[in-house]
């Protein structure tokens, strides 16, 4: 549906398949009136026009302040309500006035983010480039999460992908930690979505994260390939590890990070076997062809998956194992023994947490709202 009247346009429409639907609005404010106005909306645009009699050398500004909002805020019919009422507001504070609360937002950021570099100007403005883009591209509302290309390019169809966990809430970890539990709380607000697809894919218990995502459900058109992710899980539980680890976020541990924990290992557990064939043997049971990969005597892994996945996926059963002691020693712990130390440590930490989240049929929710 789009509207216009001499100084408003707004637009609502709905996405065919995930049925999310967005509302958007635009109003102008001109520096002078117009010598004539002319406007139109229809089902495919909306449009106005300004006539001016302007001579040479005298300036007409036209500011073209714009709001959005979706229905994971609200119902789909209070939207365009919203956006008229947020645009009402818009205009009679002006530019000035959001440009100055952006200002303040950007300085915060930079003074816990910035990085200098001393001589090398292209190098200086590429990581600072870098930093803005990451920031101004991330969900904070706890519903979204960080499009692939940002807010800038259409590639990957703003997908969400695992790349946010592994690659971009480190740096939020450790300069916005309030920005890097917005996202983490998107993927705890899409885990019974996790669960559901889990189950799809044959898993008894747990959850399973998809590849790409926008709503919690997986948006892969290549299913061979979305349905192969799964390290998306480690990668996943690893962020919220690596938050709390940082940050002594107990509180968080035990109402939200201890259950992505959990629910992840759990999945992992039903592809896992343990053999013993003069060693302890880990066998990730998703293919018949399995390539045996030494890690550390008496110890090694049995997968056809990459190295990376059976290495975070031990990493996060071990912390997950330690989770439901949801103490800080435990934390403290493991925090400091990362992947590439004391691997003999880390599986056997996993062993037990595979018997324990395979044997375990209390729901999740409950042991953690019990937690002290």
């Amino acid at each position: 549906a789009l509207t216009a009247d001499d100084k408003t346009m707004t637009c609502q429409s709905t996405a065919v398949n995930s049925k999310l639907a967005m509302a958007c609005g635009s109003v102008h404010l001109l520096s002078e009136a117009a010598a004539a106005t002319r406007h139109q909306a229809n089902d495919v645009n909306a449009w106005i026009e300004y006539d001016f009699a302007a001579e040479q050398g005298h300036t007409i500004t036209l500011e073209k302040l714009t709001v959005y909002t979706d229905s994971l805020y609200m119902d789909k019919s209070a939207m365009l309500p919203f956006v008229e009422e947020e645009l009402a507001v818009f205009a009679a504070d002006g530019y000035d006035k959001e440009f100055a609360a952006h200002a303040a937002l950007m300085e915060h950021f930079w003074e816990t983010a910035d990085i200098r570099v001393d001589g090398d100007v292209p190098l200086q403005q590429g990581l600072r480039f870098n930093l803005y883009h990451i920031m101004q591209a991330s969900g904070r509302d706890g519903r979204t999460g960080m499009g692939a290309k940002g807010l800038s390019g259409e590639g990957d169809e703003g997908h969400y992908f695992w790349d946010t966990e592994m690659y971009v809430l480190p740096v939020f970890v450790y300069t916005q930690p309030e920005l890097a539990r917005s996202l983490l709380d998107y993927r705890y607000s899409t885990l019974d979505k996790a669960r559901d697809r889990a189950r799809v894919l044959g898993h008894p218990i747990g959850a399973l994260y998809p590849w790409r995502t926008i709503n919690g459900e997986e948006a892969s058109t290549y299913f061979p390939l979305g349905t192969a992710q799964y390290h998306i899980n480690a990668d996943v539980a690893y962020a919220f590890q690596l938050y709390v680890a940082v940050t002594n976020d107990i509180d968080y541990l035990a109402d939200k990070a201890a259950e992505v924990l959990c629910e992840t290992a759990r999945a992992t557990t039903t592809v896992l076997m343990i053999k013993a064939r003069n060693a302890w043997i880990f066998v990730f049971n998703t293919k018949n062809i399995r390539t045996a990969i030494p890690i550390a005597s008496p110890i090694s892994i049995l997968s056809p998956l990459s190295p990376f996945t059976i290495i975070q996926t031990s990493y996060v059963l071990s912390f997950c194992f330690c989770s439901f002691c949801c103490h800080p020693f435990y934390v403290f712990l493991f925090s400091f023994t990362y992947f590439p130390v004391k691997f003999g440590a880390y599986f056997a930490a996993s062993l037990i947490a595979s018997i324990m989240l395979t044997a375990l049929t209390i729901p999740f929710p409950a042991i953690s709202k019990a937690v002290p």
